[in-house]
């Protein structure tokens, strides 16, 4: 009598490359870089979570940062003028911003959610960390922002994406401080939104998938390296000189990426989305950004988004790109 796996043999697969994601899930799914053509795109439209959370009888407001904050610091909201959010602007700008995502030949996948109490869940990028095949579930630092992980999980499972990892533990990461430089080099943000143990925990899962990962120490109370550096083409970067240690610098000159300085005012302009290569949506307000991204042959895309990032998050922060092609 033949032994059962003798009849069925072990189809061993070498690695998790494209062809057997989308033999397994019916479709492909993951990114090697941050600037390759745009295909799926992963957001959560603002809805009655920023109104429950963010209101006149819920915040107080700070002078100091000029902002409304909860009074059981369930969220905040960034407001100069004092004024709270007006969702209906919010969500106009956000859905200007999906439209143009899907003018540029990507596909929306929204997250749904239901829980009146995550203001933040807006900001899909944190969530995860999308790598070649699939995506790593990330671990949250902030308590008012724990608990939006279980959404995307459950969005991702409805999609049949793949899952590559998750951070566990001691460890934190959220995904504003992961990127490609390019598709076998990423880097990681080292700061109170990303620390030790859960850069070491990326860096496990991205060694199995033949990825270096650089650790970046970002400055101060700096949270994410998405508002210091962000690619823009598969050779150019924007980036904020104060919010980065030389060395990066150097290693950028090494790999050959060229480098466009903007100005801690303009932050916004960092945090940016490339929709292909040398393509990139960007903050309308940042006209002196804007002009040298130009003038270093970057096509823009201005879009006001300034209701949604006094949320605390831009256009880079509130997707999270599941698909592109590869470079």
């Amino acid at each position: 009598m033949k032994l059962v796996h003798e009849l069925f043999p072990v189809d061993i697969v070498p690695k998790h490359d494209a062809a057997y994601v989308e033999k397994i899930t019916g479709g492909l799914w993951g990114v090697n870089n941050d600037v390759g053509q745009i295909k799926k795109v992963l957001m959560k439209r603002p809805g009655k979570e920023i109104t429950n959370i963010i209101n006149a009888d819920t915040c107080t407001y700070n002078e100091e940062f000029k902002s409304w904050i909860h009074n059981e610091k369930k969220g905040y909201w960034i407001s100069p003028d004092k004024s709270l959010p007006d969702l209906d602007l919010m969500q106009e700008q956000h859905d200007n911003l999906a439209e143009i995502i899907k003018n540029e030949g990507g596909e929306i996948i929204y997250v749904n959610c239901d829980d009146k109490n995550l203001s933040k869940i807006v900001n899909v990028r944190d969530l995860l960390c999308v790598t070649p095949g699939g995506a790593i579930i990330n671990r949250l630092a902030p308590s008012m922002r724990q608990g939006e992980e279980l959404w995307a999980v459950r969005t991702l499972a409805e999609q049949g994406v793949p899952i590559n990892g998750s951070i566990v533990g001691g460890g934190i990461f959220e995904g504003g401080s992961f990127g490609f430089l390019n598709s076998h080099t990423a880097i990681a943000g080292h700061s109170k939104r990303g620390n030790n143990q859960g850069i070491q925990q990326l860096k496990n899962i991205l060694e199995h998938q033949g990825i270096d990962l650089i650790t970046v120490p970002l400055v101060g109370h700096s949270l994410h390296t998405d508002s210091a550096f962000k690619m823009v083409d598969s050779d150019k970067a924007v980036f904020i000189q104060d919010r980065l240690p030389y060395w990066f610098l150097e290693k950028l000159e090494e790999l050959g990426i060229k480098t466009i300085q903007v100005d801690q005012e303009e932050r916004w302009a960092i945090n940016c989305l490339p929709v292909r290569p040398g393509r990139v949506i960007v903050a309308k307000e940042a006209s002196k950004a804007l002009e040298r991204m130009d003038k270093a042959g970057v096509e823009l895309i201005p879009l006001d988004y300034t209701e949604v990032q006094k949320n605390g998050g831009g256009i880079h922060c509130t997707t999270n790109t599941l698909l592109r092609d590869s470079l």
